[in-house]
C-alpha cells in the first residue's frame, strides 16, 4: 500500500503567531526566567516617587493658581482692565431640530416647518382634534370614590318625621354643628367614649352629619362608634351615607349581628337569674333580679324590632335595589323610609335599557316594588322625593289574557303589578312625590295668565288643558298665599319701560322674547313632572276607594288628600 503523504508546513521566518485553537498549554522552558515579584512596600515606594516627580508638582501648582484666581465683571474687565470678553461656547448639535412637533396619531417624520408656522391655527386644530382638552378632574374622595350627595336641609329627614328635639339656634345645636364638622378629630380621640352621649342626641348627631359630616361620608367603624348597640336607636337617619362610605350589606350585617348580641346578652342574664343563689337573702337584696326574671324574651328570629324609621335617601348611582330587598326582609317593623333620589328599580342593572322610563315600561320596576311592599307592611310614611322617573310604576297595571279558549280578546282585564295599596301598604298615610326642591319652580304668575304663553306653549310643547290649568290655578294660590315664594315673581324689562313687567311686551323687546322661550321650556318640564305625579296620586285614591285610609301626598309645595274628579284626558 502506498504511504500516506503528510505536508509539512514550515512557518515564515522572524514570524512567532500561534492562533489561540492552535495553542496549547504555555510549555515551561528552562531559558526563560520568570519576572521578579515586587511586594507591597516597594509598590508604595514607587507610588510616592510617581507622586514626587517634577511633572506632577509642576500640575498642581498650576491648578492651584486658577483656582486662587478672583473673577471679574464682564463690564469691568473690558472697560477698565482692558480685557478681552471670552467667547461664549458653541451650542452643542445633538443632530434634533428645533422645530416643533405635533404629535400625531401614526407614526411618522415631524412636519415640515412651513406647515407648522404658516398654519398656526391648522396646527392647534389638529392637536385639538387628535388630542383634545382634558376635562376637569373630578373630586374624589376617600379611595377614589367620588364626593357623595348631601342634604340641602340639615336634619331633613328627622325634621320630616318630627324626631328631632333639638331647637334650631340653640346651645346644643351649635355643639352638634360643631362635632359633624370635626368628626375626623373625634373619632381619632374619642372612639370608645361616644356612648356616653346620650341614645336621642346620638341620633340627632349622626343626621348632622349627613350634611355637614367629612366629604367621603363616615365608614362602619364611625358608625359602630356613634351605636355600639345599634337596638339603642330606634331612628336611623343615613341620608347621603349609605351606599359611599359602607354598603347595604355591611349595614345588614351590622344590624344583624348587633340584634344578635342584644339577644345573647338578654339570654345569658336570664341564665344568671335562673341559677340557684348562694345565700338565701341574695335575691332580695338584688334590686335586677325580678326585672330579669319577668322580663319578655326576644323573638328568636333575625328582625331588627327596635328600628322603626331609616333614611336611605340620596344614594350613588351604583346603588342596589337587590340590596335593599335582602334588607327589608327583616325590617317588618319600619314605619318610616326615606328613598330620596333613588334610581329606577330594578334588580339587573346591568340588562335593563336606559330608555325604560321613556318607553313607559314600568313592568320590572312594579315588580321591585311589589317585593318591597310585602317585606314593610308595618309601613306608614314613604319619602319618593325626585324619583319622577318611576312614580307610574306605583300604580302600574298590566294587561291579562283571558283563560278562556274563545277566540274574542277584546274583554282584556288588568291587574296591578305594583305594591298593593289594599294590602301591604294599607297603612301609608303619607307620601312624599315632590320633584327635585334645588331644581326650577315657577315663581312667576304673571306670565302664566299671558295669551302668548299659551300659543307659545301649545306650539312648542303641548296644549293646556283642564289638568294643567288645575295646577296653574293651585299655584296662584299658593303664591298668593305665602309671601316668601314672591322673590323672583316682579321682573322688570327695563328696554322697553322701567314701569313693565315681564309679559306685557312681548312683541316689542328681544330680551322678553328670549327670557319667554326659557321660561315656556322650564315650565313645560314642571308641568309635566307635576301633572305625572298628580296623576299617580289620583290612581292610589281610586285603588283606595271603600276602604276609608286617606293618605296625605306632599309635592313639595302644597299637600293634598283629594283632588276633585274631572276630566282626566
Amino acid at each position: 500500500m502506498p504511504k500516506k503523504h503528510r505536508q509539512i508546513y514550515q512557518p515564515k521566518p522572524g514570524s512567532n503567531y500561534v492562533h489561540p485553537s492552535l495553542g496549547g498549554s504555555p510549555r515551561s522552558s528552562g531559558d526563560t526566567q520568570p519576572k521578579p515579584t515586587l511586594s507591597v512596600n516597594e509598590r508604595l515606594s514607587n507610588l510616592r516617587l510617581a507622586q514626587a516627580s517634577p511633572a506632577s508638582s509642576e500640575r498642581k501648582r498650576q491648578l492651584a493658581e486658577l483656582s486662587n484666581q478672583r473673577s471679574l465683571p464682564p463690564s469691568l474687565g473690558q472697560g477698565i482692565l482692558g480685557q478681552t470678553a471670552a467667547a461664549a461656547p458653541a451650542p452643542r448639535s445633538n443632530g434634533t431640530s428645533h422645530r416643533s412637533r405635533i404629535r400625531l396619531r401614526t407614526p411618522g417624520p415631524a412636519p415640515p416647518p412651513s406647515w407648522v408656522s404658516r398654519l398656526t391655527s391648522h396646527r392647534q386644530a389638529l392637536e385639538n382634534r387628535y388630542y383634545p382638552a382634558k376635562r376637569q378632574p373630578r373630586t374624589f374622595g376617600k379611595n377614589g370614590a367620588p364626593m357623595r350627595t348631601t342634604p340641602h336641609d340639615l336634619a331633613r329627614f328627622l325634621n320630616m318625621a318630627n324626631e328631632n328635639p333639638v331647637t334650631p339656634g340653640s346651645l346644643l345645636d351649635m355643639s352638634l354643628k360643631a362635632a359633624a364638622r370635626n368628626w375626623m378629630d373625634i373619632v381619632e380621640d374619642c372612639f370608645d367614649s361616644l356612648d356616653v352621649i346620650p341614645a336621642h342626641l346620638r341620633v340627632v348627631l349622626l343626621s348632622y352629619l349627613t350634611t355637614l359630616g367629612p366629604s367621603e361620608g363616615i365608614d362602619m367603624a364611625g358608625l359602630h362608634a356613634l351605636f355600639p348597640y345599634p337596638a339603642e336607636a330606634s331612628s336611623l337617619d343615613l341620608s347621603g351615607l349609605a351606599g359611599w362610605g359602607f354598603t347595604l350589606k355591611e349595614l345588614r350585617n351590622w344590624l344583624h349581628k348587633s340584634a344578635k348580641d342584644s339577644r345573647d346578652q338578654l339570654e345569658k342574664l336570664q341564665d344568671q337569674a335562673d341559677d340557684i343563689a348562694d345565700s338565701w337573702d341574695q335575691d332580695a337584696s338584688s334590686d335586677d333580679s325580678d326585672s330579669i326574671r319577668f322580663s319578655i324574651p326576644l323573638s328568636l328570629d333575625t328582625d331588627i324590632q327596635h328600628l322603626t324609621k331609616l333614611s336611605l335617601a340620596y344614594p350613588p348611582s351604583s346603588i342596589s335595589w337587590t340590596d335593599l330587598l335582602s334588607l327589608s326582609k327583616n325590617l317588618h317593623t319600619i314605619t318610616h323610609l326615606s328613598l330620596a333620589h333613588w334610581p329606577l328599580p330594578t334588580r339587573t342593572p346591568n340588562s335593563t335599557s336606559p330608555y325604560a322610563s321613556l318607553d313607559r315600561d314600568f313592568e320590572e320596576p312594579a315588580l321591585v316594588l311589589r317585593m318591597l311592599a310585602e317585606n314593610t307592611y308595618c309601613l306608614r310614611w314613604l319619602d319618593l322625593q325626585a324619583c319622577h322617573s318611576w312614580l307610574p310604576a306605583l300604580i302600574h297595571r298590566s294587561y291579562v289574557l283571558p283563560l278562556s279558549d274563545s277566540e274574542d280578546w277584546t274583554p282584556q282585564q288588568q291587574r296591578p303589578t305594583g305594591p298593593n295599596w289594599n294590602g301591604s301598604w294599607r297603612h301609608l298615610t303619607y307620601l312624599n312625590i315632590s320633584q327635585d326642591p334645588s331644581s326650577w319652580f315657577p315663581t312667576n304668575t304673571t306670565i302664566l295668565k299671558t295669551s302668548s304663553f299659551r300659543q307659545k306653549m301649545a306650539k312648542t310643547y303641548f296644549r293646556i288643558g283642564v289638568k294643567h290649568q288645575q295646577i296653574i290655578d293651585d299655584l296662584r294660590d299658593y303664591i298668593s298665599t305665602h309671601p316668601a315664594q314672591r322673590e323672583f315673581q316682579i321682573n322688570h324689562c327695563g328696554s322697553c319701560h322701567p314701569s313693565a313687567d315681564l309679559g306685557d311686551c312681548w312683541e316689542e323687546c328681544a330680551d322678553c322674547n328670549a327670557y319667554l322661550d326659557m321660561f315656556v321650556g322650564l315650565m313645560a318640564r314642571w308641568l309635566e313632572r307635576e301633572t305625572e305625579a298628580r296623576t299617580v296620586a289620583r290612581g292610589i285614591i281610586a285603588a283606595r276607594q271603600g276602604t276609608g285610609v286617606r293618605c296625605a301626598f306632599d309635592h313639595g309645595w302644597q299637600v293634598r288628600e283629594s283632588y276633585p274628579v274631572l276630566n282626566w284626558v
